[in-house]
Formats: C-alpha cells, sequence, structure tokens
C-alpha cells in the first residue's frame, strides 16, 4: 500500500479513492435519511424499555 502512495497515478491509488468515496457517499445518504426519518437514538430507546420494564427478575430466572 505504500508504494502506492509514491505513485500519485497509480490504479491501486485510484481504486482506494473511488472505494472511499463511495463509502461517504453512503455514509451521508444513510445519515440524511435517518434524520429525515426522526428515528430517536439507540441510547434512548434502550433507556426507556429499561424504565418502562414492569417483569420482576427476582428469582433470577430469565422472562421467556
Amino acid at each position: 500500500m505504500l508504494t502506492s502512495w509514491q505513485a500519485a497515478g497509480s490504479r491501486q491509488l485510484m481504486v482506494w479513492v473511488v472505494l472511499l468515496a463511495v463509502f461517504a457517499a453512503l455514509f451521508v445518504m444513510a445519515s440524511v435519511a435517518l434524520r429525515r426519518l426522526g428515528v430517536p437514538a439507540t441510547a434512548e430507546r434502550v433507556h426507556s424499555r429499561a424504565a418502562s420494564s414492569t417483569v420482576s427478575n427476582a428469582g433470577g430466572h430469565a422472562a421467556a
């Protein structure tokens, strides 16, 4: 990989740049789509589920 940075016009460098651009575009598109949907953050959903749980686990057994 180090040799690809030495030869600025190499095919391997171009492949890395194209892959980086594709993944960056996909990340941006996913972020925009999630923001438009108004999906709440994962931590908030997990916290709200844990706080509203009414199942008692006093016996030490997992709830079925």
